[in-house]
């Protein structure tokens, strides 16, 4: 018999499957996984990352090299970007692998829209802690913050003995209060999307602008 020698070539380059990604209303500084599954029939040799960043320009990360010691036929490439762009931003990557005989294939190209993060009020606080009921009393802010760089509105709310009571102004006038009564007020930074986190402020009680005199006896002593 004599002895028949075959050779193997490799035609088909890697395949991909299985594009994953912990993506769900991402935003801006949020740290984001990407994964995806490379099928191969002779041996991997790398995966690359495509990521454009927001810009419409695609850039390549530095390669995933695996080693050619091992045979590799399947296997997930796996990164993790932080979200650097704020609101309504187009985001989009792919990937890019080869085997050890250089055959290349790419990904499909994927995306997705980064969403809104929602304003912030650092504080809510009531500008006099000793109100009388002649007085107007005013809800004021604490730093207020927006990453997406939106325009802030702040709404008012009044809360007296903890109720609600459907007053949205930033002053409370003093025909609203009266003596005894336990007032509160709350702000929400609204950037034109959604309410961000409500602040509400400490308690003040309202006193008496009539308050009685204080008289304080003294014993008369008479000499002679």
């Amino acid at each position: 018999f004599n002895n028949l020698n075959f050779t193997f070539s490799d035609i088909r380059a890697p395949r991909f499957s299985n594009n994953i990604t912990n993506i769900s209303n991402t935003t801006l500084n949020e740290i984001t996984q990407f994964n995806l599954t490379l099928i191969d029939g002779f041996n991997l040799s790398s995966c690359i990352f495509s990521w454009d960043n927001g810009t419409g320009i695609f850039v390549n990360d530095s390669p995933i090299n695996y080693s050619t010691e091992i045979s590799v036929t399947n296997t997930t490439c796996s990164i993790n970007k932080t979200i650097q762009r704020v609101r309504s931003t187009t985001m989009q990557w792919k990937w890019h692998s080869n085997d050890t005989t250089n055959q290349w294939n790419q990904s499909n190209t994927y995306s997705f829209i980064v969403s809104n993060t929602l304003s912030t009020v650092a504080s809510a606080s009531i500008n006099d802690t000793s109100v009388t009921d002649s007085e107007d009393i005013q809800c004021d802010n604490g730093s207020v913050s927006d990453v997406d760089s939106d325009s802030v509105t702040l709404l008012y709310g009044w809360l007296n003995n903890s109720a609600d009571v459907n007053i949205n102004n930033k002053v409370l006038g003093n025909g609203n209060t009266s003596v005894n009564q336990t007032w509160q007020c709350q702000i929400t930074p609204n950037d034109g999307v959604g309410n961000g986190s409500t602040k509400t402020s400490s308690s003040v009680t309202i006193g008496s602008v009539n308050n009685p005199p204080t008289i304080n006896w003294t014993n008369a002593t008479s000499s002679d």
